[in-house]
């Protein structure tokens, strides 16, 4: 069933009541609703000839019969519903209802078309002025500007939609994504890609060794625990290659020598951990004879830089005791080396767990030496 208009279509009916009304034929001069088609829909009007009863509205045409179904009342002069028509000739005709015409109003404008369910537009493009585009074809983004659209290509698999400060334009995504992450354990040079947009970078530096100790009465101090920080810092900022230093452990004490009675020796402070010039973070002492070694420093650009310190190393002592314990490095990375109780054949000082964290401290009376500090470590995360 389709919806169709035609010129000149009129016939007559002596139909009474509310119902489908039975078509007579053509008037003189005009074609009848066959030109409609069987079982499609149009406009009528059905007007009292000696009355004032008249009725718009969408109906359906039957051939069989020659018949018009009332489906549907648009206006009527019974307050808008079926008309109960009496008896009399009435002209029956297709019309175009003025609820239903589209037009220009005094100012040359389109009047209000309300809902547009479906259509097919064969005119030149509609201007944005007039709720187009003012394009023919259109592949990508549609962007206005102002009076204008344009449509921007969708580019690479991946990419986002920014602005260049005067266009849109698609390029990779800047930081939105997972960032591309590379760990340091050891020196290397970092190099900048040409499409950064920003670096995180992460240091944690060595933790300091633990002594060594020989003595029937003493413990040495254990090493201090490594620092560490994190700074962003946008492409721009960065020259070009930087060297990444990334922190060693310090080694612990070696073993004394026989004399003095009661000795310790001091184990090694743990390396630098650095990015170029941009963020620093000091390794941890080693011991001072039975005191332990203090924690490293941090050194980054405000705001963007933060940093922490670890725990200082734990003192042993000159009495039976135990020895110092490693100090833990910054947020618990790593964990300090265990103290160790006396023992006749002496113990030795245990390494630092983890990253940057200090080895512990020696204790007699054998000759020992003391627990190694953890090596630190550099993350760069590449965001693009």
């Amino acid at each position: 069933m389709a919806f169709v208009l035609a010129d000149r279509v009129k016939e007559t009916t002596t139909t009474t009541g509310t119902g489908t009304v039975t078509l007579l034929g053509a008037s003189t001069g005009y074609q009848s609703f066959s030109a409609i088609g069987n079982g499609n829909t149009t406009y009528y009007v059905i007007a009292g000839r000696t009355t004032s009863e008249w009725e718009v509205g969408i109906g359906t045409y039957t051939s069989a019969g020659t018949t018009l179904s009332r489906t549907t009342v648009l206006s009527s002069s019974n307050s808008g519903s079926l008309v109960n028509f009496s008896a009399g000739t009435k002209d029956v005709f297709v019309s175009y209802p003025a609820s239903k015409s589209v037009n220009l109003d005094a100012s040359g404008n389109v009047s209000a078309l309300g809902t547009v369910a479906s259509g097919t537009w064969n005119a030149t493009t509609l201007a944005v002025a007039y709720g187009g585009t003012g394009l023919a074809t259109a592949t990508g983004v549609l962007v206005g500007a102002g009076s204008s659209v344009s449509a921007v290509a969708a580019g690479t698999s991946g990419n986002v939609l920014t602005s260049n400060g005067t266009t849109w334009v698609s390029q990779a995504a800047s930081g939105g994504g997972t960032p591309v992450t590379t760990i340091y354990t050891s020196p290397a040079t970092w190099t900048k890609p040409a499409t950064l947009k920003a670096v995180k970078v992460t240091v944690l530096s060595g933790g300091g060794g633990g002594g060594g100790a020989r003595s029937t009465t003493g413990a040495a101090g254990g090493g201090g625990g490594g620092a560490g920080g994190y700074v962003f810092l946008p492409a721009p900022s960065i020259p070009g290659p930087q060297p990444v230093a990334s922190g060693v452990g310090g080694a612990g004490g070696p073993v004394p020598p026989v004399t003095p009675t009661f000795n310790t020796t001091n184990g090694s402070t743990g390396g630098t951990a650095s990015f170029g010039t941009f963020i620093t973070a000091t390794g941890g002492a080693g011991n001072s004879s039975t005191s332990g070694g203090a924690t490293g420093s941090f050194t980054a650009p405000a705001p963007t830089g933060v940093g922490w310190v670890g725990r200082g190393g734990g003192g042993g002592g000159a009495a039976p005791s135990n020895s110092g314990a490693g100090g833990d490095s910054f947020q618990y990375w790593g964990f300090g080396g265990s103290s160790r109780a006396p023992n006749p054949a002496g113990a030795a000082g245990l390494p630092g767990t983890g990253y940057g964290s200090g080895g512990s401290g020696g204790a007699g009376p054998g000759a020992v030496t003391g627990g190694n500090g953890a090596n630190g470590y550099v993350i760069v995360e590449e965001f693009y």
